[in-house]
C-alpha cells in the first residue's frame, strides 16, 4: 500500500511578535455599493429589460456589446429569465451574437480579464437561452456551449462551465456530449490518478501544505 507523507510548512511569524487590532469606526468603513435595480431577479422588479441585437452588437439595459453582456450574466445569476418570453426568431439572433463572443477568433483565447470576463458571461448567457429554446435551438446552443468549454484553456473558466453546464441538467446529444463528457473525465475524474503519482515503482507521495501566519 503506497504511504501519503504529509508535510506543513512552518509559520515565518517571530516568535516575539506582536498582533495588534484597531477597531473599525463608521468612518472607516467603505461606502455601500450601488447596485443597479435590473440586477436583481425580475419577479422583484418587473419585466425583464429586452434583450436585442444592434450594429454594435448585443444590447441589454441600455448597454450594447461586452458591457451588456456582463449585466446580462448578473442579471441571470441573480434568478433573472431574460429569454423566457424572446420570440424564437429574436433569441435566434441573440445565440448566433453570443456563439461569437465565446470564439478565440483565429487563435487561442485571449486569457486577459476583460476576454476571460466577455466569455464567461457569454457562457452563462447562452445556456440560460439554451435553457428556454426549442429542441433546434436549444441544441445549437448547447453545441456551441461545448466547442466553447472543449476549447477554453482558461482552468477555473473551463471548471465553471463544466459546473454550470451539469447544474442545468439539458439533454446533450451528439459531439456536445462527447466534448462534455471529455472534459468532465480531465476536471472531474472518477477517481485520483494513482498510476500517474506512483508510476516507475514509486511508493511515496509528498504533500506540501502552506498554512497563512495567522494560523
Amino acid at each position: 500500500m503506497p504511504r501519503i507523507q504529509g508535510h506543513r510548512a512552518a509559520s515565518t511569524r517571530p516568535a516575539d511578535a506582536k498582533t495588534t487590532t484597531r477597531k473599525t469606526s463608521k468612518v472607516d468603513a467603505p461606502p455601500a455599493k450601488k447596485v443597479d435595480a435590473y440586477v436583481a431577479p425580475a419577479a422583484a422588479h418587473g419585466a425583464s429589460p429586452k434583450v436585442g441585437v444592434e450594429k454594435a452588437g448585443l444590447s441589454f439595459a441600455g448597454k450594447t456589446g461586452a458591457d451588456a453582456v456582463v449585466d446580462l450574466a448578473n442579471y441571470i445569476e441573480a434568478g433573472g429569465s431574460p429569454f423566457a418570453g424572446e420570440s424564437d426568431s429574436d433569441r435566434a439572433k441573440v445565440f448566433s451574437t453570443l456563439s461569437k463572443m465565446l470564439e478565440p477568433g483565429g487563435g487561442a483565447p485571449k486569457t486577459t480579464r476583460p476576454a476571460l470576463l466577455q466569455r464567461s458571461a457569454a457562457a452563462t448567457a447562452l445556456l440560460s437561452l439554451a435553457g428556454t429554446a426549442k429542441a433546434d435551438l436549444r441544441d445549437q446552443a448547447l453545441g456551441a456551449y461545448a466547442k466553447a468549454l472543449g476549447g477554453e484553456r482558461t482552468y477555473g473558466l473551463r471548471m465553471s462551465m463544466l459546473v454550470n453546464l451539469d447544474a442545468a441538467k439539458l439533454p446533450l446529444t451528439g459531439q456536445a456530449k462527447a466534448v462534455a463528457d471529455k472534459v468532465r473525465a480531465e476536471l472531474l475524474p472518477g477517481k485520483p490518478p494513482y498510476e500517474e503519482w506512483f508510476k516507475g515503482g514509486k511508493h511515496t507521495l509528498n504533500v506540501k501544505h502552506y498554512v497563512m501566519d495567522d494560523f
